[in-house]
Protein backbone atom coordinates (compact mmCIF):
# COMPACT_ATOMS: atom_id res chain seq x y z
CA UNK A 1 0.00 0.00 0.00
CA UNK A 2 2.93 1.71 0.70
CA UNK A 3 3.74 2.54 -3.00
CA UNK A 4 0.33 3.19 -4.27
CA UNK A 5 0.18 5.67 -1.86
CA UNK A 6 3.59 7.47 -3.37
CA UNK A 7 2.27 6.90 -6.72
CA UNK A 8 -1.29 7.91 -6.43
CA UNK A 9 -1.59 10.57 -3.53
CA UNK A 10 -4.20 11.76 -2.00
CA UNK A 11 -6.54 14.49 -3.75
CA UNK A 12 -6.41 16.48 -0.46
CA UNK A 13 -2.76 17.23 -1.65
CA UNK A 14 -3.87 19.58 -4.16
CA UNK A 15 -5.10 23.15 -3.95
CA UNK A 16 -8.47 23.74 -4.91
CA UNK A 17 -8.66 25.47 -9.00
CA UNK A 18 -11.06 27.89 -9.51
CA UNK A 19 -11.43 26.61 -12.70
CA UNK A 20 -11.70 22.88 -12.21
CA UNK A 21 -14.85 21.45 -10.62
CA UNK A 22 -14.02 18.00 -9.85
CA UNK A 23 -17.53 16.42 -8.87
CA UNK A 24 -18.99 17.57 -12.37
CA UNK A 25 -15.95 16.70 -14.43
CA UNK A 26 -14.26 13.05 -13.64
CA UNK A 27 -12.14 13.18 -16.73
CA UNK A 28 -10.12 16.62 -15.81
CA UNK A 29 -10.21 15.39 -12.44
CA UNK A 30 -8.34 11.96 -14.22
CA UNK A 31 -5.98 14.21 -16.26
CA UNK A 32 -5.13 16.38 -13.10
CA UNK A 33 -4.15 13.24 -10.86
CA UNK A 34 -2.19 12.04 -14.07
CA UNK A 35 -0.40 15.31 -14.41
CA UNK A 36 0.30 14.86 -10.93
CA UNK A 37 1.88 12.05 -10.88
CA UNK A 38 3.91 12.19 -13.87
CA UNK A 39 4.82 15.65 -13.43
CA UNK A 40 7.94 17.02 -15.88
CA UNK A 41 7.26 13.54 -17.44
CA UNK A 42 3.80 14.36 -18.55
CA UNK A 43 5.30 15.91 -21.64
CA UNK A 44 6.97 12.82 -22.94
CA UNK A 45 3.54 10.98 -23.44
CA UNK A 46 1.86 13.83 -24.90
CA UNK A 47 0.94 13.45 -28.76
CA UNK A 48 3.35 15.41 -31.10
CA UNK A 49 0.48 16.34 -33.58
CA UNK A 50 -1.12 18.47 -30.97
CA UNK A 51 -0.65 20.78 -28.10
CA UNK A 52 2.02 19.98 -25.86
CA UNK A 53 0.38 21.27 -23.14
CA UNK A 54 -2.73 19.67 -21.03
CA UNK A 55 -4.87 21.75 -19.44
CA UNK A 56 -7.10 20.23 -16.22
CA UNK A 57 -10.19 22.70 -16.70
CA UNK A 58 -13.29 21.57 -18.72
CA UNK A 59 -14.01 24.59 -20.68
CA UNK A 60 -10.33 23.78 -22.44
CA UNK A 61 -10.64 20.30 -22.95
CA UNK A 62 -13.76 21.17 -24.89
CA UNK A 63 -11.72 21.64 -27.98
CA UNK A 64 -10.69 18.19 -28.24
CA UNK A 65 -13.11 15.31 -29.78
CA UNK A 66 -14.11 12.20 -27.47
CA UNK A 67 -11.30 9.79 -27.03
CA UNK A 68 -13.60 6.63 -26.78
CA UNK A 69 -15.78 7.35 -29.65
CA UNK A 70 -12.91 8.71 -31.87
CA UNK A 71 -11.20 5.20 -31.16
CA UNK A 72 -13.78 3.28 -31.34
CA UNK A 73 -15.36 4.53 -34.94
CA UNK A 74 -12.20 4.26 -36.24
CA UNK A 75 -11.39 0.72 -34.65
CA UNK A 76 -14.73 -0.32 -36.44
CA UNK A 77 -14.30 1.35 -39.74
CA UNK A 78 -10.35 2.19 -40.59
CA UNK A 79 -9.41 3.90 -43.34
CA UNK A 80 -8.70 1.70 -46.46
CA UNK A 81 -8.40 3.39 -49.79
CA UNK A 82 -9.20 1.81 -53.12
CA UNK A 83 -6.37 0.01 -54.20
CA UNK A 84 -6.59 -2.20 -51.00
CA UNK A 85 -10.78 -2.44 -51.67
CA UNK A 86 -9.91 -4.44 -55.05
CA UNK A 87 -6.61 -6.50 -53.78
CA UNK A 88 -9.12 -7.51 -50.52
CA UNK A 89 -11.87 -8.67 -53.15
CA UNK A 90 -9.92 -10.63 -55.43
CA UNK A 91 -7.75 -12.70 -52.78
CA UNK A 92 -11.40 -13.59 -51.00
CA UNK A 93 -12.96 -14.95 -54.83
CA UNK A 94 -9.27 -16.50 -55.26
CA UNK A 95 -9.46 -18.21 -51.67
CA UNK A 96 -12.75 -19.43 -51.89
CA UNK A 97 -12.71 -21.01 -55.50
CA UNK A 98 -9.58 -22.93 -54.39
CA UNK A 99 -11.31 -24.01 -50.96
CA UNK A 100 -15.38 -24.00 -51.89
CA UNK A 101 -17.38 -23.77 -48.27
CA UNK A 102 -18.07 -27.35 -46.18
CA UNK A 103 -21.40 -28.34 -45.38
CA UNK A 104 -21.73 -29.27 -41.85
CA UNK A 105 -24.33 -31.77 -41.05
CA UNK A 106 -27.01 -30.79 -39.13
CA UNK A 107 -27.34 -32.90 -36.05
CA UNK A 108 -30.45 -33.69 -33.77
CA UNK A 109 -30.20 -33.30 -29.65
CA UNK A 110 -31.97 -35.70 -27.87
CA UNK A 111 -32.69 -35.26 -24.20
CA UNK A 112 -32.98 -38.67 -22.39
CA UNK A 113 -34.03 -39.02 -18.62
CA UNK A 114 -31.80 -40.47 -16.25
CA UNK A 115 -31.12 -40.74 -12.30
CA UNK A 116 -28.29 -37.59 -12.54
CA UNK A 117 -31.10 -35.77 -14.84
CA UNK A 118 -31.34 -34.73 -18.62
CA UNK A 119 -28.60 -34.98 -20.77
CA UNK A 120 -28.70 -34.36 -24.19
CA UNK A 121 -27.07 -36.24 -26.83
CA UNK A 122 -25.96 -35.61 -30.38
CA UNK A 123 -27.28 -37.64 -33.14
CA UNK A 124 -26.71 -37.57 -36.58
CA UNK A 125 -29.31 -38.30 -39.38
CA UNK A 126 -27.02 -41.22 -40.47
CA UNK A 127 -27.35 -43.01 -36.99
CA UNK A 128 -31.01 -43.06 -37.70
CA UNK A 129 -31.92 -46.60 -37.69
CA UNK A 130 -33.89 -47.28 -41.11
CA UNK A 131 -36.90 -49.49 -41.76
CA UNK A 132 -36.25 -53.23 -42.90
CA UNK A 133 -36.99 -54.03 -46.52
CA UNK A 134 -39.60 -56.37 -47.25
CA UNK A 135 -37.27 -58.74 -48.51
CA UNK A 136 -34.89 -58.59 -46.55
CA UNK A 137 -37.41 -59.63 -44.02
CA UNK A 138 -38.42 -62.60 -46.05
CA UNK A 139 -35.18 -63.70 -46.15
CA UNK A 140 -34.36 -64.03 -42.05
CA UNK A 141 -38.44 -65.29 -42.26
CA UNK A 142 -36.71 -68.53 -44.68
CA UNK A 143 -33.59 -69.26 -43.55
CA UNK A 144 -35.19 -69.42 -39.70
CA UNK A 145 -37.80 -72.17 -41.17
CA UNK A 146 -34.53 -73.64 -42.83
CA UNK A 147 -32.77 -73.48 -39.68
CA UNK A 148 -35.62 -75.21 -37.70
CA UNK A 149 -35.91 -78.20 -40.31
CA UNK A 150 -32.29 -79.07 -40.21
CA UNK A 151 -33.13 -79.20 -36.45
CA UNK A 152 -35.70 -81.26 -36.80
CA UNK A 153 -34.03 -83.53 -39.32
CA UNK A 154 -30.72 -83.50 -37.21
CA UNK A 155 -33.26 -84.35 -34.19
CA UNK A 156 -34.53 -87.38 -35.93
CA UNK A 157 -31.08 -88.80 -37.18
CA UNK A 158 -29.85 -88.35 -33.56
CA UNK A 159 -33.08 -90.69 -32.29
CA UNK A 160 -32.75 -92.86 -35.02
CA UNK A 161 -28.65 -93.63 -34.08
CA UNK A 162 -29.16 -94.26 -30.24
CA UNK A 163 -32.08 -96.58 -31.52
CA UNK A 164 -29.70 -98.71 -33.71
CA UNK A 165 -26.91 -98.72 -31.28
CA UNK A 166 -29.19 -99.82 -28.43
CA UNK A 167 -29.88 -102.77 -30.77
CA UNK A 168 -26.47 -103.70 -31.72
CA UNK A 169 -25.47 -103.42 -28.09
CA UNK A 170 -28.66 -105.71 -27.25
CA UNK A 171 -27.57 -108.42 -30.20
CA UNK A 172 -24.13 -108.70 -29.13
CA UNK A 173 -24.87 -109.42 -25.77
CA UNK A 174 -27.61 -111.92 -27.07
CA UNK A 175 -24.95 -113.56 -28.84
CA UNK A 176 -22.27 -113.81 -26.62
CA UNK A 177 -24.66 -114.92 -23.73
CA UNK A 178 -25.49 -118.07 -26.03
CA UNK A 179 -21.81 -118.70 -27.58
CA UNK A 180 -20.85 -118.75 -23.90
CA UNK A 181 -23.54 -121.24 -22.76
CA UNK A 182 -21.97 -123.38 -25.83
CA UNK A 183 -18.98 -123.43 -24.87
CA UNK A 184 -19.42 -124.36 -21.04
CA UNK A 185 -21.49 -126.82 -22.08
CA UNK A 186 -18.94 -128.26 -24.53
CA UNK A 187 -16.14 -128.07 -22.06
CA UNK A 188 -18.51 -129.91 -19.52
CA UNK A 189 -19.09 -132.89 -21.37
CA UNK A 190 -14.84 -132.99 -22.47
CA UNK A 191 -14.29 -133.21 -18.83
CA UNK A 192 -16.82 -136.00 -18.02
CA UNK A 193 -15.34 -138.16 -20.97
CA UNK A 194 -12.28 -137.36 -19.91
CA UNK A 195 -12.74 -138.59 -16.18
CA UNK A 196 -14.68 -141.69 -17.84
CA UNK A 197 -11.80 -142.75 -19.44
CA UNK A 198 -9.62 -141.97 -16.71
CA UNK A 199 -11.66 -144.24 -14.18
CA UNK A 200 -11.94 -147.22 -16.85
CA UNK A 201 -10.00 -150.05 -15.65
CA UNK A 202 -11.78 -152.89 -17.93
CA UNK A 203 -10.68 -151.78 -21.12
CA UNK A 204 -7.13 -152.64 -22.60
CA UNK A 205 -4.11 -153.41 -20.15
CA UNK A 206 -2.47 -150.61 -17.63
CA UNK A 207 0.29 -150.26 -20.43
CA UNK A 208 -2.05 -149.42 -22.92
CA UNK A 209 -4.21 -146.82 -20.41
CA UNK A 210 -1.02 -145.49 -20.04
CA UNK A 211 -0.17 -144.46 -23.26
CA UNK A 212 -3.29 -142.61 -23.50
CA UNK A 213 -2.08 -139.89 -21.13
CA UNK A 214 1.30 -140.16 -22.79
CA UNK A 215 1.93 -138.27 -26.25
CA UNK A 216 4.10 -140.97 -28.14
CA UNK A 217 4.02 -138.89 -31.26
CA UNK A 218 6.46 -136.68 -30.80
CA UNK A 219 9.68 -136.83 -29.21
CA UNK A 220 8.68 -134.85 -25.72
CA UNK A 221 5.38 -135.92 -23.19
CA UNK A 222 2.73 -133.60 -22.40
CA UNK A 223 3.40 -133.71 -19.06
CA UNK A 224 7.44 -132.54 -19.72
CA UNK A 225 8.33 -129.32 -21.69
CA UNK A 226 11.12 -128.48 -23.69
CA UNK A 227 14.11 -128.27 -20.93
CA UNK A 228 14.15 -131.38 -20.02
CA UNK A 229 16.22 -134.05 -20.90
CA UNK A 230 15.41 -136.72 -23.92
CA UNK A 231 13.16 -139.12 -23.17
CA UNK A 232 12.90 -140.88 -26.36
CA UNK A 233 14.07 -144.74 -25.05
CA UNK A 234 11.30 -144.39 -22.45
CA UNK A 235 9.11 -143.67 -25.06
CA UNK A 236 9.86 -146.70 -26.94
CA UNK A 237 9.99 -149.27 -23.87
CA UNK A 238 6.13 -147.72 -23.17
CA UNK A 239 5.27 -148.84 -26.76
CA UNK A 240 6.76 -152.23 -25.96
CA UNK A 241 4.86 -153.02 -23.24
CA UNK A 242 1.79 -151.75 -24.73
CA UNK A 243 1.94 -154.21 -27.54
CA UNK A 244 2.93 -157.14 -24.96
CA UNK A 245 -0.41 -158.24 -23.94
CA UNK A 246 1.46 -160.39 -21.11
CA UNK A 247 4.11 -157.45 -20.19
CA UNK A 248 4.39 -157.40 -16.53
CA UNK A 249 1.65 -155.31 -15.18
CA UNK A 250 -0.63 -155.50 -17.96
CA UNK A 251 -3.41 -157.47 -15.93
CA UNK A 252 -3.79 -154.05 -13.65
CA UNK A 253 -4.31 -154.45 -9.56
Amino acid sequence: MSNFDSDFPPLEDFPPSSNTNLESDPTADFLAREQAVLGEDAALFSNTTNHTIISTTSNELEGFPDITSTSTSNALNPPVSNSSNVNSVSDYDAFHSEFPPVEIESSTQVLYNNSNGDIPLSLSSDNIEEEEPEIIRQWREQQREIIAQRDETSEAKKRETLSIARDAIDKFYEEYNEKKGRTHEQNKQDEEEFLRERDDLTSGTSWQRICKQVDLSTAQSKTTNKHTKDVSRFKEMLLSLKKDENAPGAGGY
